[in-house]
């Protein structure tokens, strides 16, 4: 199944999500759903999503709950998804174009892969500054997970190596779930933690 369930977590992030919705808009990979779990919001994100829904409402569901913070949310999404693949999407954050393709073609040539991630560029909302231009590198140096054992496949690096846990727990390899495509099937195992912070570090933990 081609399908990608976007899961879309938002808690009073009414100034974003005009760009959220415009961004997975564009998606070239154009077989998605997209779930918006509004978790208490406050400030008119509900009614805003009504009518950026317009024209899409087929594609797009919203669940309104209780504030319990982002880890509920998202397993909230999770449990309702239909698609074989889940995508994250923070609802300050912003995919370029070929995101999903890129992902969905990746998946296809390797059925091997359940969890596949790219890279993020940081950008200051308020000023547009570039904070750092590849979550992959930090002070030009490559991210710890460079060093581990790996099929290469052009950009795609396959990474096939028992200390890939350790490699999180004691330098993190800046892989958050915002950018990350994986299959629905590694759900069917375990939801993610349900902490307000750091329930992506953990969840990354328990897949790897």
């Amino acid at each position: 199944m081609d399908l990608i369930s976007i899961i879309l977590p938002t808690y009073n992030r009414q100034k974003f999500l005009a760009q959220a919705f415009s961004s997975i808009k564009a998606q070239l990979h154009t077989h998605w759903e997209l779930i918006i779990v509004d978790d208490g919001s406050t400030d008119g994100s509900v009614e805003l999503i009504t009518t950026l829904m317009k024209g899409i409402e087929d594609k797009v569901r919203l669940i309104q709950q209780e504030n319990q913070g982002p880890a509920v949310a998202r397993n909230t999404g999770i449990k309702l998804a239909k698609g074989g693949y889940i995508a994250f999407f923070d609802s300050d954050d912003e995919w370029l174009p070929h995101h999903l393709s890129d992902c969905f073609d990746s998946f296809t040539k390797h059925p091997e892969i359940s969890w596949l991630y790219a890279a993020c560029k940081r950008i200051d909302f308020s000023t547009q500054e570039v904070v750092l231009e590849s979550t992959f590198y930090n002070n030009n140096k490559p991210n710890p997970l460079f060093a581990l054992n790996a099929e290469v496949d052009g950009n795609l690096y396959i990474i096939r190596d028992e200390n890939a846990a350790c490699c999180q727990i004691f330098d993190g390899i800046d892989s958050g779930l915002q950018n990350s495509v994986i299959r629905k099937q590694v759900f069917d195992k375990f939801l993610l933690p349900e902490f307000r912070i750091g329930e992506d570090r953990l969840f990354i933990l328990m897949a790897l």
